[in-house]
């Protein structure tokens, strides 16, 4: 629903809601039993020695294609994909209200309050065979080997670092919600919540003396505990830590950019037949020089927040994830290529924790965007219905060096460092014909 009212000649307040209904499921859904994957497992003790050898792999047999004849019992002993059967409804709640100002005929001034809510929020997938962390108190006791009740009942296993059809496993791995499956991952999990808020001011000048001017600036903030890089339906994710608290996972979003300023404009430069200079010169001197326009877009961006890549400790959390802990300022003090942030204020997180750094940084972000993108331009008339166009276009016209995010990843030799960057300048010329 909408509504525009004017509340003076050249003032109008404009607004509106709407509900929308994203795609909920992508592709075609988990098929256990009617297709198979079976695992090969290297290793149970972090490759230290080799489960299996090429002479001895897949011992146990393949997983068999059994469609529904085992029910419940699908692919035990081995990951599964299932649906949960009183799956939530992805849905969005999309409001805004603003003013629309004209203090001249040919200007316009847009200010608009633009808000986002996105409920069940589909993530990429989750783990929901995931070991609880209240249990992460137990400590080194979760690896304490045990008797494994689903010995002999269970005869081929791929869970990772441990055998479900072994004589033994791990005490954490019966403390699992579904103890007789590796990981229960459930795909496009409607879990997660957004919040998106912004401020729009747009300025817009149509054409007069040759000049066509748009500028839009956006004061915005993008929060959610799934959310996925791309846009508002995008079903990508990042890891998820904890099942059991996704408000723990609460920060701003991957592509979250506070603010952005966007300048677009043509201009018809006043030189030739018609126009402020030169409206008397000749036909020959009037295709050379007169006629021409200049286009342009500047892009100015504040840079994505960063997530520091945490590469574990060793242990085996049963489906839990783990971030690192920060132990000090992460503001390097002089930023530059070759240390973006300070690397020393990153930890591995102590053994049974989860880590005390947030998803995304809303403090620490990739180096800003800066680009201007320009190009110059005429038509040569040939006859009525038949005109060709001259261009040249600049990309990154002023060889600005925008850098890529930094080496994210904690431990690697380029932790913190900027290796890669845009594109830089780049000139193409263009000839069209026009009918």
């Amino acid at each position: 629903i909408g509504f525009a009212y004017q509340l003076l000649p050249k003032l109008v307040l404009r607004g509106g809601y709407g509900i929308f209904y994203p795609p909920n499921l992508r592709g075609n859904g988990p098929e256990p039993g009617y297709t198979s994957t079976t695992p090969f497992i290297a290793s149970n003790d972090g490759f230290l020695t080799p489960a299996q050898t090429l002479s001895t792999a897949f011992a146990g047999g393949l997983v068999p294609i059994v469609g529904n004849s085992s029910g419940g019992l699908t692919n035990v002993g081995f990951s599964t994909a299932a649906i949960d059967p009183n799956r939530k409804t992805y849905y969005m709640q999309q409001w805004m209200y603003g003013f629309q100002y004209a203090p001249t005929p040919n200007d316009v001034i847009d200010v608009t309050y633009v808000g986002n809510r996105g409920i069940h929020v589909i993530t990429g997938s989750i783990n929901t065979n995931q070991l609880n962390p209240s249990y992460f108190s137990m400590g080194n006791a979760l690896l304490t080997q045990v008797a494994n009740p689903f010995y002999g009942h269970i005869t081929s296993s791929g869970c990772s670092g441990y055998d479900l059809s072994a004589p033994t496993v791990p005490q954490a791995a019966l403390l699992r919600p579904y103890p007789e499956f590796c990981d229960v991952n459930e795909t496009d999990a409607p879990v997660g919540d957004s919040y998106y808020d912004a401020l729009d001011v747009n300025y817009t000048h149509r054409v007069s003396r040759g000049l066509t001017l748009l500028a839009s600036y956006t004061f915005s903030k993008f929060l959610d505990d799934v959310g996925g890089p791309e846009g508002w339906a995008s079903t990508s994710g990042s890891t998820t830590r904890n099942i059991y608290n996704l408000a723990a996972d609460k920060s701003v979003d991957s592509t979250d950019t506070p603010n952005s300023l966007v300048l677009t404009y043509v201009y018809e430069i006043p030189v030739g037949k018609g126009r402020q200079f030169g409206s008397g010169m000749n036909g020959v001197m009037n295709a050379v020089v007169g006629g021409w326009q200049t286009t342009g877009i500047a892009t100015f961006k504040q840079g994505f927040p960063l997530s520091i890549n945490s590469p574990g400790n060793g242990l085996n959390y049963f489906g839990a994830g783990q971030n690192v802990d920060v132990i000090g300022n992460v503001h390097a003090s002089n930023p530059g290529i070759n240390g973006w942030f300070n690397t020393s204020a990153f930890a591995i997180a102590a053994p049974w924790t989860l880590g005390n750094a947030p998803r995304y940084f809303s403090d620490l972000r990739a180096p800003n965007y800066q680009n201007w993108d320009m190009g110059i331009q005429k038509f040569f008339p040939i006859k009525e219905n038949l005109r060709l166009q001259f261009r040249v276009d600049f990309f990154n016209a002023f060889n600005h060096a925008n850098f890529y995010a930094p080496n994210m990843t904690y431990g690697s030799g380029e932790f913190g460092k900027i290796t890669t960057a845009f594109t830089p300048r780049l000139t193409q010329a263009v000839l069209k014909l026009y009918w």
